[in-house]
């Protein structure tokens, strides 16, 4: 269940609508399941998009004068996750970002979208009035893992850490090769019990 942040819930109001636009920041050259890295980095280590020009501040050295976003977003993105239930089967969530390739600020994406392969993503959803980013709701975190391009468009697939944690090999620690264990042992998984044993309560 998400949480809103206080001053994101007051940006709400009480009304029945109101607008919000999509905010996101790539992190390059780091690790998504140690998040402590991102702060470190420097402005020039990020990519920052929305739909529309816009500033926010942040924690580090630069949030004095804010982090700017490039209007380079085409749409808001696109949050897809399923599970099965019944035949017992997760589909990994994923997400969709559609990028300009158009010229912008003397560069175009395509230039340096290679780079972003394997980044951490975070998607941010912000309203009028938020002026940090720890105050916009954090909807998704992830990793890019492909992207697609035509002459106008980047298109790129980002997945969560789900991938990542299941694909652990269990066990993952192997009988080590040394004499105390048994020659036909050394290099084999632990041995594993699941479940309910009398004899390994």
């Amino acid at each position: 269940m998400l949480t809103l942040p206080d001053k994101f819930k007051l940006s709400l109001g009480p009304g029945t609508s109101t607008s919000l636009f999509p905010v996101v920041r790539f992190y390059k050259g780091v690790r998504i399941d140690d998040p402590s890295s991102w702060e470190a980095l420097d402005l020039d280590d990020t990519v920052n998009l929305s739909i529309k020009d816009h500033f926010l501040k942040a924690g580090g050295d630069y949030s004095y004068s804010g982090i700017p976003f490039d209007p380079l977003l085409l749409t808001s993105p696109k949050i897809t996750s399923s599970a099965d239930i019944i035949n017992n089967k997760y589909k990994i969530s994923n997400v969709s970002l559609s990028i300009t390739n158009a010229p912008y600020n003397g560069k175009i994406f395509s230039d340096t979208v290679e780079e972003l392969l394997n980044a951490v993503c975070q998607v941010y959803y912000c309203s009028a009035g938020i002026t940090d980013i720890e105050d916009c709701l954090l909807l998704y975190t992830g990793t890019v893992r492909r992207y697609s391009q035509t002459q106008d468009k980047i298109s790129l697939q980002l997945e969560d850490l789900s991938q990542q944690m299941l694909s652990v090999k269990i066990p993952s620690t192997l009988v080590p090769d040394e004499p105390t264990f048994r020659e036909e042992d050394r290099g084999t998984p632990y041995p594993m019990v699941y479940g309910y044993s009398e004899r390994h309560p």
